[in-house]
């Protein structure tokens, strides 16, 4: 009986971090106005045959997001409804943060790490954030964890089991390929046998993949050979080559944004990896030093793909290598190190907790439909950004325009667009000031709403 709670530990740890991270991601859920790319994942994902077109001819990725975001959509269609599969999914990865910590550097290792995942302001703000960012890194720390399982005690079950979380991961979000590339290289040097047991089984593995993803290969393959002979827009033609200062801001916004946390959590991620010499470091380092200096490199040289919401992937092993660290030193010192730097990392949280961080659609819709009149025009640049002001508009309850001026035209755009998108912007705000009198201009954050207003 003395041994029982103990026993209860692994099972109710999981589930405490997992209702705490829960509690925190839905609160106050809806605060902030749906964003670009969220109006998007709610068009996308509201009718069936809307998505069915996607998956086949537009957007070749986050198909297992798109799926799950269709299901709670026939629950509701509120900003909380459209958030919360991220909510959960960014829940279960902290749940699964301290499985797997547990696994590598015990009840300590796995507990701090769970607890700077949960914090962390990169991680909480894409599990508030409706797009497939939270779901692929929870997948990722899943096949982590079976990849262990696996490891230690090698089964078909257990690596079948692998294999779904990983091939999941990749229907997630594609740049799963990349974990999954390391995870291979992993068993294929640490896994028992001998080597060319070793190499066979990653080679079935690998065909495996491929197989599985077979769908999303073709459907890629299609699309984009049919956007090239078009010469319409290709995969990602919007992200530009990235800057060298890049990549020290994607490791920098791992840290909250804050000097003290980034050396902290060096410090500490190298005092695990000279320690400690358990060959799953060498994987989660390979994940968080080597896999995304490679896609900056590659973005230089072939395409750029460089989007840090892309390597969420690796937050969750920069969590995992501090935590580590930290448990290398003496009980004492240890739990004063892990305090400081989770009482840091909070307060990066709360900062971004108070920021706004997203455009404020809800009130440029507002502000439309409260003071526009019969026979106004909008004009959107780019054209994207009527998807949010639309799901807003459609829901406005408040009162209506009662003006009687001349109709006009609205221009709304951002004031934050790179050189070439903003000489677009002038050109044509300048066409409609040729015969039209500027009556309203307001800046919403990054928004500006202009009202031109016809000579009389």
């Amino acid at each position: 009986m003395k041994g029982a709670p103990k026993a209860l530990v692994p099972l109710l740890a999981p589930i405490g971090f997992f209702l705490l991270a829960l509690a925190l991601y839905t609160f106050r859920l809806d605060r902030e106005s749906l964003s670009l790319d969220e109006a998007t994942s709610y068009l996308v994902s509201r009718e069936w045959g809307v998505l069915v077109d996607i998956f086949l001819y537009k957007d070749r990725n986050m198909w297992l997001y798109y799926l799950t975001l269709f299901t709670f959509l026939r629950f509701g269609d509120t900003e909380f409804w459209i958030r919360l599969p991220s909510a959960i999914a960014g829940a279960a990865g902290v749940a699964g943060m301290y499985y797997l910590g547990t696994q590598l550097g015990g009840i300590r290792a796995g507990v701090l790490a769970a607890v700077l995942l949960l914090l962390n302001p990169f991680y909480s703000f894409y599990a508030q954030d409706a797009r497939s960012y939270p779901l692929f890194a929870a997948l990722t720390i899943v096949s982590h964890i079976l990849l262990e399982r696996y490891r230690k005690q090698p089964s078909r079950r257990r690596l079948l089991a692998y294999w779904i979380a990983a091939l999941s991961s990749i229907y997630a979000h594609i740049f799963a390929v990349l974990p999954i590339a390391v995870q291979l290289v992993f068993i294929a040097f640490t896994s028992r046998g001998t080597l060319s047991r070793r190499l066979l089984r990653v080679v079935r593995l690998t065909a495996g993949f491929m197989a599985g993803i077979l769908p999303l290969a073709v459907t890629l393959i299609a699309s984009s050979y049919q956007e090239i002979a078009a010469g319409t827009k290709t995969v990602l033609d919007w992200v530009q080559p990235p800057q060298l200062s890049e990549l020290g801001k994607l490791y920098f916004s791992f840290a909250g944004g804050s000097i003290a946390v980034t050396v902290l959590l060096t410090v500490f991620t190298l005092l695990a990896l000279r320690r400690c010499h358990k060959p799953e470091l060498r994987m989660h380092a390979a994940l968080l030093f080597g896999t995304i200096p490679l896609v900056f490199l590659f973005s230089l040289a072939v395409k750029p793909v460089f989007v840090p919401r892309y390597m969420i992937y690796a937050l969750p092993s920069a969590m995992l290598l501090a935590a580590l660290g930290v448990c290398q030193l003496t009980r004492r010192v240890g739990l004063a190190a892990g305090a400081v730097l989770v009482l840091l990392v909070a307060n990066t949280l709360r900062i971004s907790y108070t920021t706004p961080a997203k455009p404020p659609f809800r009130t440029v819709a507002a502000e439309l439909t409260e003071l526009r009149v019969a026979g106004d025009s909008v004009v959107f640049f780019p054209e994207q950004l009527e998807k949010p002001v639309e799901y807003y508009t459609q829901r406005y309850a408040g009162p209506r325009s009662t003006a009687t001026r001349a109709p006009g035209v609205w221009f709304i755009t951002r004031i934050d667009h790179p050189p070439k998108r903003r000489a677009t912007a002038d050109q044509i705000r300048k066409k409609l000031a040729t015969d039209s009198i500027l009556y309203r201009d307001q800046t919403y954050g990054p928004l500006r709403v202009s009202v031109y207003v016809k000579r009389e």
